[in-house]
C-alpha cells in the first residue's frame, strides 16, 4: 500500500512521491476504507509547513494574525490579517473581517487577539470599531470633547454642543419667540373683546348678561391654546416661511431637537390666573377702551419710514404670517439679525416696546406678563444642552469625555479635562454670559446633628445669603461629608 504522507499516482508505482507542504494523504483504514492516490490540500484555516503530512489532523491551525486559504504551506508568504481587524488562530479567508478592531484601539496588519491591546487610540483623536493603522489620525477629537489615549467612538462625538448642531440660532429663537408672544397676546385680547361685544348684544336684545363664572371661563380659555402649542408652532412656520424659504422647519429642526421641545422653550407660564395676565395688546384695544397706540414721528431722511409702531403692527396683524411684516428694515422695523450684535440687548433691539429707557420722543416702553413669559436665549441653550446630553445617555451613546456641562474646548484635538474652559471664554461659541450649571447646597443643615450659626447675623436671612458655620472644640476631629449623588449625570465630571 502507498504509505501515508505519500502519493502513488501511477499504476505500479515503486517509488512514492512525498506530499508537499500544505497537503496530506491518509492511508486506507481496513478493507472498507477509501483512500485517494493523490495528496489532498489542508483545509481552510489550517496549514502544514512540513512535507509528508500523514493525515488531516496533522494540518495545524493557522497562526494568529494570519489567514490560511486551502492548501497553505507557508504562512510567511500567505495572507496576513487585514488592517482594522483581529485574526485569531485558525482564521479562514471568509473569517478575516469577522472580528473588527475594538472601540478605542487601532489595528495594524497581522493584529492578534492579544496584540490589539498594544495600540490604544492616540491622545487627541478617537477610534471607532475597525479603525486601521492608516486612519489612526483621521478622527480628530471634536470641539467640546477631550480625548485621552484609548478614546472610543460614540454618536455623542458627532454632535458638538453648538448652535446649528444641538440648538437653533439666536435670531430664529428670538423671532419665533416674539411672534408666538404676540399671537398669544391676540388670543387673550380676543377673548376679552368677545365678552364685551357679547354683553353689549345681550343687553341690546334685552337678555340677561353672561354670569361671572362663564366670563371667567371665556377669558381664561386662551390658555388651552397656549398649552396646545398652537401659537408657538404657527410662529415657527411663519419664521421659516419668511426667512428660510423652501426649507421644511420640521425636517430641519428635528435634526437638531424635537419640534415639541423647541416650541416649549419659547414661552413659559407665569404664576397668575390666565384672566389676570397684563396684556399690551389689550391695553390698546378700542373695544376694551384702551389707550392710544404709541406715536412714531418719521424723519424725512429716514427711508423707509413707517408711522405705525411695531407694537401696533404686531397687535393688529390679521394672522401670524402677517406679523412677519412687522420686522425687517424693508418694512421700517428692526432687523431680526440685530440680536447677534453683542453690543445690543437681545429683546430690546427686536422689540422696542420693552425698552425702558426714554426714546427721542420721550416715550418709555413697558413690560407685561407676556414679556415675563419670554426666557433668555441662554436659558434655551442651557435646556438644549441638558436635553441633548440626557438623550445621548439614555441611548447609551453618551461619552464620558465630553467637556463638563457649561464648558467647551477652544479648539479641536483636546486630550485632557484641563482643556475645557467656560463657554463664555470661547470666542466661537458667541455666548456673552456665564452658564450657571446648577445651584446646590451639599450641606443639609436640617439633618445635621450640629446646629450651624449664620454668618450674616440675621436669623431670618435667606438660605442663599449665609454660610453655615459649625462649632468645633479645639483639637477635635470632625467628619464632613458632601452628598452630590442627586446631581444629574450630565453635570458630573465623567461617570
Amino acid at each position: 500500500a502507498c504509505p501515508p504522507g505519500m502519493s502513488c499516482p501511477d499504476f505500479g508505482t515503486t517509488i512514492p512521491f512525498i506530499c508537499p507542504p500544505g497537503t496530506f494523504r491518509e492511508p486506507p483504514l481496513g478493507n472498507d476504507s477509501a483512500s485517494t492516490i493523490s495528496c489532498e490540500p489542508c483545509g481552510s484555516g489550517t496549514w502544514s509547513p512540513w512535507r509528508g503530512t500523514p493525515d488531516f489532523s496533522s494540518c495545524e491551525p493557522c497562526p494568529e494574525g494570519r489567514v490560511c486559504a486551502v492548501g497553505t504551506g507557508n504562512v510567511s508568504v500567505g495572507n496576513i490579517c487585514p488592517e482594522g481587524h483581529i485574526c485569531g488562530e485558525g482564521t479562514t479567508p471568509e473569517q478575516q473581517t469577522a472580528i473588527k478592531c475594538f472601540d478605542g484601539f487601532f489595528c495594524k496588519s497581522s493584529t492578534t487577539p492579544s496584540s490589539v491591546y498594544e495600540d490604544l487610540c492616540i491622545p487627541g483623536f478617537y477610534c471607532g470599531e475597525a479603525t486601521t493603522f492608516v486612519n489612526r489620525y483621521k478622527f480628530r477629537c471634536p470641539r467640546g470633547f477631550y480625548c485621552p489615549s484609548g478614546t472610543g467612538s460614540k454618536s455623542d462625538l458627532k454632535r458638538t454642543l453648538l448652535r446649528g448642531e444641538v440648538f437653533l440660532t439666536k435670531a430664529d429663537f428670538y423671532l419665533s419667540q416674539k411672534v408666538a408672544q404676540f399671537c398669544v397676546r391676540q388670543l387673550m385680547r380676543n377673548k376679552f373683546e368677545y365678552v364685551v361685544v357679547e354683553q353689549a348684544e345681550l343687553q341690546k336684545a334685552g337678555l340677561p348678561p353672561i354670569d361671572n363664572k362663564e366670563i371667567s371661563d371665556i377669558r381664561s380659555s386662551w390658555m388651552k391654546e397656549f398649552d396646545a402649542n398652537t401659537c408657538q408652532e404657527q410662529a415657527v412656520y411663519a419664521v421659516w416661511k419668511r426667512y428660510h424659504p423652501g426649507q421644511d422647519p420640521n425636517e430641519y429642526i428635528e435634526t437638531i431637537q424635537s419640534m415639541e421641545f423647541f416650541t416649549k422653550q419659547l414661552l413659559t407660564k407665569v404664576l397668575k390666573e390666565p384672566q389676570d395676565y397684563i396684556n399690551k395688546c389689550s391695553e390698546h384695544s378700542e373695544i376694551l377702551e384702551g389707550k392710544p397706540w404709541p406715536t412714531v414721528n418719521c424723519q424725512e431722511a429716514v427711508e423707509p419710514c413707517n408711522n405705525v409702531s411695531q407694537l401696533e403692527c404686531l397687535c393688529s396683524a390679521g394672522s401670524v404670517d402677517k406679523m412677519m411684516d412687522c420686522f425687517g428694515t424693508d418694512n421700517g422695523y428692526s432687523d431680526p439679525q440685530c440680536v447677534e450684535d453683542p453690543s445690543l440687548k437681545d429683546a430690546v433691539c427686536l422689540d422696542p416696546s420693552v425698552d425702558l429707557t426714554p426714546d427721542d420722543n420721550g416715550q418709555i416702553g413697558s413690560l407685561d406678563d407676556f414679556d415675563l413669559m419670554a426666557g433668555h436665549f441662554l436659558s434655551y441653550v442651557q435646556s438644549s444642552l441638558q436635553e441633548e446630553m440626557q438623550t445621548r445617555i439614555s441611548e447609551n451613546q453618551g461619552t464620558t469625555t465630553r467637556c463638563p456641562f457649561g464648558t467647551m474646548t477652544k479648539s479641536d484635538g483636546a486630550s485632557g479635562l484641563g482643556d475645557c474652559v467656560k463657554r463664555s471664554n470661547v470666542d466661537y461659541v458667541q455666548e456673552q454670559l456665564d452658564m450657571v450649571v446648577e445651584r446646590i447646597n451639599p450641606v443639609d443643615t436640617y439633618k445635621s446633628p450640629a446646629q450651624p450659626v449664620k454668618t450674616s447675623g440675621n436669623a431670618k436671612a435667606d438660605q442663599g445669603k449665609f454660610w453655615p458655620v459649625y462649632k468645633a472644640l479645639a483639637g477635635s476631629v470632625s467628619l464632613i461629608t458632601f452628598d452630590v449623588r442627586h446631581l444629574p449625570r450630565e453635570t458630573r465630571y465623567g461617570d
